[in-house]
């Protein structure tokens, strides 16, 4: 008889040991080497030129810096308010593509890739039912969880504001200097993720007929991300706008990758590379100069490069790994804990 924790929508045959010798080592460090040597050549990280130097007196970066793209162009790339930290001109749309602290950039690539090592890991023993049903499998410490989600959006303020590269200036302008920008990001990081922690309370009170406390939880994370790019170019009702949609869209992310067989224990796809899309997105649907088809169409442009770049790479490097060395542990290891395989030592003792 099978055992029904062992099943799965998406368990193919794969190597379960980590039967690691200096031939696969060096056969995987080459393959990342050729992933990294090859990114400049489809335009990804082109080499840059030119020079730009700070004025203080103005808060600006003066100068420019050319790069070459996939067929050899130049892309320019200016340097204007200190947040607007790189400003990338699309040369598709020939308009730039704003991201202010890393929506796309940092969140969404980190989403795609953790996308594609979910894949090729596969679902966690007892996840899925025989029938293929996703199966609930909560955390061992509610508290601790709420704990780190605080951690997280205190650490935004100094990962979005931080941004600005400086704390003085502003003038009269909402938008127009350094200083006021910082005030205006951490309002605009605040109020996306309160928006993003009460839609997704919401929600789930809705749906489930309780507000779960997990789904708060990323709701909250969901919004802070998806404010990451606008944060100095939307104003604060914009903020709360896209933190309300991002808390609600994340519930419906999750819930479209578990049926499909990707187990994602903590929501990180969804709450990354999803909201973080949405941000990316959102700049052009609510920037305080209005909106823009052109900026739209640059903004799903860069998304959409980031996300084949992110996750196709990965994919590769994950199925890499997974032949030469192994990504997984056997199914005895995992219902034992790599906590104590790996480490000889209990995370979670029966008797806490």
């Amino acid at each position: 008889m099978s055992d029904p924790h062992t099943t799965g929508p998406t368990r193919p045959k794969r190597r379960t040991t980590f039967d690691v010798t200096p031939r696969r080592w060096a056969l995987l460090a080459v393959t990342v080497l050729a992933l990294v040597a090859c990114t400049p050549a489809v335009g990804f990280t082109p080499p840059f030129q030119g020079e730009a130097r700070y004025q203080p007196s103005s808060g600006n970066f003066e100068g420019h810096m050319v790069a070459c793209n996939a067929d050899g162009g130049p892309i320019t790339v200016t340097l204007g308010q200190a947040y607007q930290t790189v400003t990338v001109y699309d040369p598709l749309t020939g308009t730039a593509d704003w991201d202010a602290a890393g929506s796309t950039v940092v969140h969404s690539v980190g989403g795609w890739a953790s996308l594609a090592g979910a894949m090729v890991i596969g679902p966690r023993l007892g996840k899925y039912g025989k029938d293929g049903t996703p199966r609930p499998i909560p955390g061992h410490n509610v508290a601790y969880t709420i704990l780190g989600v605080f951690i997280l959006w205190m650490g935004w303020f100094g990962f979005n504001a931080g941004s600005t590269t400086g704390v003085t200036g502003g003038e009269g302008a909402l938008f127009g200097g350094v200083g006021k920008s910082l005030a205006l990001i951490a309002l605009n990081t605040n109020l996306a993720g309160a928006a993003g922690a009460t839609s997704a309370m919401f929600v789930s009170w809705r749906l489930v007929g309780k507000p779960d406390v997990g789904i708060t939880a990323n709701g909250a994370l969901a919004g802070l991300v998806g404010i990451t790019a606008g944060c100095a170019y939307v104003p604060p009702w914009a903020a709360v706008v896209i933190g309300a949609v991002a808390g609600a869209l994340v519930i419906g992310a999750v819930f479209f990758f578990e049926r499909r067989g990707i187990d994602d224990p903590v929501g990180a796809v969804s709450v990354h590379g999803v909201c973080g899309v949405w941000g990316t997105l959102a700049v052009a649907l609510f920037h305080h100069e209005g909106f823009s088809i052109m900026r739209l169409a640059s903004q799903t442009l860069g998304a959409l490069v980031c996300f084949i770049w992110a996750f196709g790479m990965s994919l590769l490097l994950f199925k890499v790994i997974d032949r030469v060395i192994g990504l997984r542990c056997s199914p005895d290891e995992e219902r034992a804990g790599l906590d104590l395989v790996s480490h000889g030592a209990e995370a979670y003792p029966a008797e806490i």
